[in-house]
C-alpha cells in the first residue's frame, strides 16, 4: 500500500469524506491526497479534521473557487508526478462513502499483477438497490462509448480508477476538461493511446439515494456528451439546407415536365432529358438533387470542422478524407439496407425502418472516424 497514492477530491465534504480517508489510512495507504475543490468556508473543517487525524500521510491541495472535479484531478496527478517519484500509481476514489477501503486494497494488488493497466472499479448496476436514472444513465453512455469510441466497459461512470504512474503526467498534461467530462476524455485519451485498461468488480453503494453527488443532469450531461451533440446539430443543419436547396432548384427547374420551363434551370434540365434520354422526372430532380448534397455536406463539413472537432488544420487536408467518408457511408448503407432487407424479407415501411437504425450506426461510426482520421488533432 505504500506504493500506491491515493487522490480524493471533494467539495463541500461531510462527516463521510473523514470516514473514507480514515479508512484509507486504516488501511495501509501512506500516500494520500485530498483536493479541495472551492468548498464553501463551513466545510472547510473536514478538510482539517482529516488532516489533523493522519498528518504522516495527507496532503492537501486547494482551489480558492471551485474548478471542477476535473481540474482536482489534474493538479492531483501532475502533484504526485513532481513530488512522489517513488509511487508506482495513483487511485482515484470519492469522497461521498461509496468507494470502500476493502476495494481500494483490491485495486491496489490488481495494479501490482497488471503494472501497464488503468484498472477501472466496475459496479453491477442490475441490482435492485441502484437508481433508475443512474442505471439508465450508465447503459446509455456505456452503448454509446462501445459505438462511438470503440470503448468496451460495462461502468463507463465510475470514479475508483487505478492510474500506473507513467501516466499522470500525460493525464495531467494531455488530456481536456476541467469538469465530469474529464474523467469521459480520460477513456477516449486511453483508447486513443492504446492505453491499456481493465475492470474489477466493486461494491455498488448508494448512500441517500446518491444525494451528495455534485453531477448535475443536463448542464454536466451536456459538458460529457458536448461533441457528439454538437455533431448531431451539425447534421440537423446540413439536412435543412439540403431540403431548403432542393426545393428552391426544384421549383425553377418545374417547367421542364411540360416542355414549358423557360429559366436557366429548366431548359438545362430539358438538355438532360434530350442529350441522354432521361425522362423528364429524372432530368429535373437530378440537378437539384446534387446541388443540394453538395451545399449542404459543404456545411456540415465546415460545422465539424470548427465547431465540432476545432480543427485548426488546412481544409485542403481534411476536405478530401472527409468525402471519402462521405462516399464509404453511403455504400455501406446501400450495402447494409440490402443485405438486412433481404435477411429479413422485409418490404415496405419496414425497409425504411431498417435503414433508420442501419444509417444511426454509420452516423456514430462516422464520427469517430472524423475523430480519429478526418481532424485528428
Amino acid at each position: 500500500m505504500k506504493d500506491i497514492a491515493i487522490i480524493i477530491p471533494s467539495l463541500d465534504p461531510d462527516e463521510k469524506f473523514v470516514n473514507t480517508v480514515d479508512g484509507m489510512a486504516a488501511a495501509g495507504f501512506k500516500h494520500i491526497i485530498l483536493v479541495d475543490d472551492g468548498s464553501h468556508e463551513e466545510c472547510k473543517g473536514f478538510f482539517k479534521q482529516a488532516m489533523e487525524a493522519h498528518p504522516d500521510v495527507c496532503s492537501l491541495l486547494v482551489h480558492e473557487v471551485n474548478k471542477g472535479k476535473g481540474r482536482a484531478l489534474r493538479d492531483a496527478f501532475a502533484y504526485i508526478a513532481d513530488n512522489l517519484p517513488d509511487v508506482c500509481g495513483a487511485i482515484t476514489v470519492d469522497g461521498d462513502g461509496q468507494h470502500t477501503p476493502e476495494d481500494t486494497v483490491r485495486m491496489a494488488k490488481e495494479m501490482e499483477t497488471k503494472p501497464g493497466n488503468v484498472i477501472i472499479g466496475c459496479r453491477d448496476f442490475s441490482l435492485s438497490h441502484v437508481p433508475t436514472h443512474n442505471r439508465l444513465g450508465n447503459r446509455i453512455s456505456s452503448f454509446v462509448y462501445r459505438i462511438v469510441y470503440g470503448i468496451k466497459l460495462s461502468d463507463t461512470q465510475t470514479g475508483l480508477r487505478g492510474i500506473p504512474a507513467q501516466y499522470l503526467r500525460p493525464f495531467a498534461d494531455e488530456v481536456d476538461g476541467d469538469r465530469y467530462e474529464y474523467e469521459t476524455n480520460m477513456l477516449i485519451y486511453m483508447q486513443d493511446h492504446k492505453i491499456p485498461y481493465s475492470e474489477i468488480p466493486i461494491q455498488t453503494l448508494y448512500i441517500d439515494d446518491n444525494s451528495s453527488s455534485h453531477f448535475r443532469v443536463v448542464r454536466d450531461s451536456y459538458r460529457i456528451y458536448k461533441p457528439i451533440i454538437l455533431f448531431v446539430l451539425g447534421s440537423c443543419i446540413a439536412t435543412v439546407v439540403d431540403l431548403v436547396v432542393f426545393s428552391l432548384l426544384n421549383s425553377m427547374t418545374a417547367g421542364s415536365l411540360s416542355g414549358g420551363g423557360t429559366g436557366p434551370l429548366a431548359r438545362f434540365a430539358a438538355f438532360l432529358a434530350d442529350k441522354f434520354g432521361l425522362k423528364d422526372a429524372f432530368a429535373q430532380l437530378l440537378l437539384p438533387t446534387v446541388v443540394a448534397r453538395i451545399i449542404s455536406s459543404l456545411v456540415d463539413y465546415n460545422f465539424s470542422r470548427t465547431k465540432v472537432f476545432g480543427s485548426n488544420k488546412p481544409a485542403r487536408e481534411t476536405i478530401w478524407k472527409y468525402y471519402v467518408i462521405c462516399i464509404i457511408r453511403m455504400i455501406l448503407s446501400w450495402l447494409g439496407v440490402s443485405l438486412l432487407t433481404n435477411v429479413f424479407k422485409a418490404q415496405g415501411i419496414i425497409v425504411t425502418l431498417l435503414k433508420v437504425v442501419w444509417d444511426l450506426v454509420l452516423f456514430f461510426i462516422s464520427y469517430n472516424w472524423q475523430r480519429t482520421w478526418v481532424f485528428k488533432k
